[in-house]
């Protein structure tokens, strides 16, 4: 992926879609042309690693999308996040029933969840996960359902 702009909408856009399609061995190479006072133009060169740019998408999303709802209600992203999942995971869980429950459709993007019903799915979803004793998830994983304790 490469662009070459002047235009600020389009160089947040190219950033936006570079965050999102990053992975572990990713980087990205920012390159920035001025012209100083003599005339002549300099180039600055600065790559992102893998580890800046989780740091990156991190921070634009706590800061720019994903504040908490004052009326008691999260948006998608930051339940995703809580949830320790990626937003498709939460939008599945949506489409099958099996997510958090209350969810409502703010617009065509945007989804908002109640606090207390994802409070409640994470306590419901730790008690799920969590093996009385030994002989039981040693059962489970023999028959195939592997099941380790969260704790």
């Amino acid at each position: 992926m490469s662009a070459s702009t002047t235009d600020t909408e389009e160089l947040a856009t190219f950033v936006r879609n570079a965050l999102l399609r990053h992975t572990v061995a990713s980087t990205v190479t920012i390159e920035h042309t001025t012209t100083n006072i003599s005339g002549t133009q300099v180039l600055d060169r600065a790559s992102l690693g893998p580890k800046t740019l989780g740091a990156l998408q991190d921070a634009l999303q706590s800061r720019t999308t994903c504040p908490p709802l004052s009326d008691g209600y999260l948006q998608a992203p930051a339940v995703a996040r809580r949830l320790g999942i990626r937003t498709g995971t939460l939008a599945k869980w949506r489409r099958l029933g099996t997510g958090p429950n209350g969810w409502v459709r703010m617009n065509r993007t945007s989804v908002i969840y109640p606090i207390a019903e994802v409070e409640a799915f994470i306590g419901k979803r730790k008690k799920e996960t969590t093996v009385a004793d030994p002989y039981t998830k040693f059962q489970e994983s023999c028959s195939g359902l592997e099941v380790e304790s969260t704790n």
